[in-house]
C-alpha cells in the first residue's frame, strides 16, 4: 500500500523550501501554556523524517477540542510558514490545514520516521517509552501527557530571538545590527519589536455624523 505521506517533505521545509500543501501524520500533540490561550505544539511525520517544533494556529484550537485532530490523524498543511528560531532549530507554524484521514481510522504511524539530528534511530514507536526515545525528542520531556499515554517532547526554555536574513540600513546599533523582519512574520516568540511600515496606498478621510456629534 503506498503511503499517502509527503516523504521527504520535512527535510525539505527544514531547508527553506517551499513544499506545496504537504501530507504528514500527527504522531501527538500537547498543550503549551500561553498568555493569552492555549497554543498546540504537534509532533508530524512524514513517513521518513520527523518534525518536532510545529506549532498550531490559534485559529485551529478547535479542531484538537472537537477532536478533529488526534494522535495518528493524517493531515494536509494547507498554509503554513516556518520561521527560524535559531541555527540549529525552525519552528513550523500551521495556518491552514485539511484533515484527510481520522487518527482512529489509521491507528497506528505511518512509516519508520526519525528525527533529523537522530543517527538512523527511530521515532518514538506507539507505545514509545524513554528507552526508545531519539536524542532529538528526549532533550525535552513533557510534563502533561497527551491522549494515548505516549510522551511529546516539549523544551522548557525560551527560544531565542528569530533570526533572519534581513537587515537595516541604518547601520549597527548599540546592540549590534537591527534584525528586520516582514510584519507578517511576527509570532508569539519576539517580546521586543516595533512596527514599522511604508503607506502605499491612502484613501479619503473618513468621518462620521451621529446624535452624539460628528468627526
Amino acid at each position: 500500500m503506498t503511503s499517502p505521506l509527503t516523504g521527504g517533505a520535512v527535510e525539505r521545509i527544514l531547508n527553506g523550501e517551499t513544499v506545496d500543501k504537504p501530507v504528514l501524520q500527527v504522531l501527538n500533540f500537547k498543550p503549551i501554556a500561553h498568555n493569552t490561550a492555549d497554543r498546540y505544539r504537534l509532533l508530524l511525520s512524514d513517513g521518513v523524517k520527523c518534525l518536532n517544533y510545529a506549532m498550531l494556529g490559534l485559529q485551529l484550537n478547535s479542531k484538537i477540542i472537537d477532536k478533529e485532530i488526534e494522535r495518528f490523524a493524517v493531515v494536509q498543511l494547507d498554509k503554513y510558514m516556518c520561521n527560524t528560531i535559531s541555527p540549529e532549530k525552525k519552528l513550523l507554524i500551521i495556518l491552514e490545514l485539511t484533515v484527510i484521514a481520522n487518527g482512529a481510522d489509521v491507528g497506528s504511524k505511518l512509516g519508520n520516521p526519525v528525527m533529523p539530528s537522530s543517527t538512523g534511530a527511530a521515532a518514538p514507536s506507539d507505545g514509545d517509552g524513554a528507552s526508545n526515545r531519539t536524542p532529538a525528542s528526549s532533550e525535552f520531556a513533557a510534563s502533561v501527557k497527551p491522549p494515548g499515554g505516549a510522551q511529546f517532547p516539549t523544551r522548557n526554555t525560551q527560544p531565542a530571538p528569530m533570526q533572519s536574513s534581513f537587515r537595516s540600513n541604518g547601520g549597527p546599533t548599540s546592540g549590534g545590527d537591527v534584525v528586520v523582519l516582514p510584519i507578517c512574520s511576527l509570532t508569539p516568540y519576539q517580546n521586543k519589536w516595533t512596527i514599522r511600515a511604508r503607506v502605499t496606498n491612502k484613501s479619503a478621510i473618513r468621518t462620521w455624523n451621529n446624535a452624539r456629534g460628528e468627526g
